[in-house]
């Protein structure tokens, strides 16, 4: 049945398209699905993917200065403290702090 508003009959009398070949022919489909997706299964594995991509970690650095004291005391009174409560951040990997006449580092 042809109608008259310029659109494709779609009662299925004279039906054309590729999903009214694939339903009439669904032998030759599954062999074509069968086909691309080997096809793409092979290829999938040349892909090339870096095992190890380069990450650069973020990282921080701490400088306190103290001035007028001594190593030791910036080490006790600053570094050590910092150290301590830094450590607890979640994910963090390596802390290392050092003391000078007046200023501390960490990072």
């Amino acid at each position: 049945m042809s109608h008259d508003n310029g659109l494709p009959d779609t009662t299925g009398a004279g039906s054309r398209g590729i999903s009214a070949w694939a339903i009439r022919r669904p032998v030759s489909t599954i062999a074509i699905t069968s086909v691309v997706i080997v096809i793409g299964i092979l290829f999938a594995g040349r892909l090339p993917v870096d095992l190890l991509p380069l990450i650069d970690y973020p990282h921080i650095r701490v400088v306190v200065n103290y001035p007028g004291v001594t190593p030791e005391v910036v080490e006790e009174q600053v570094t050590r403290p910092l150290e301590r409560n830094l450590s607890a951040t979640e994910n963090l990997r390596e802390i290392h702090g050092r003391a000078s006449e007046g200023r501390s580092y960490i990072e």
